[in-house]
């Protein structure tokens, strides 16, 4: 969803501290409706700095080579904690 993305994109902001990734999350989050963009600040955004604070760079993991692996067992590996049900 584009909403999705959104979340996404916050989180590569929170890694990387780029500028551009802030610019892309701020730019995408003028499109969603006012209940996503408060989901945003009140799940999202935090979701995103307890990434960047407590997990690896999700950017660097090579993907590739984890395919064959059970979804839940790669996500427990590198710590990820779901995104919240909150957005749509």
């Amino acid at each position: 969803t584009f909403a999705g993305e959104v979340a996404l994109k916050w989180l590569e902001a929170a890694q990387t501290g780029l500028p551009m990734c802030a610019a892309g999350a701020l730019a995408g989050g003028v499109r969603l409706t006012a209940a996503q963009r408060r989901a945003v600040v009140r799940s999202v955004l935090p979701w995103a700095a307890r990434h960047a604070l407590r997990g690896p760079d999700l950017m660097s993991v090579y993907y590739e080579r984890e395919m064959g692996r059970p979804i839940d067992e790669l996500r427990a590996e590198l710590r990820v904690e779901l995104l919240p049900r909150t957005i749509k």
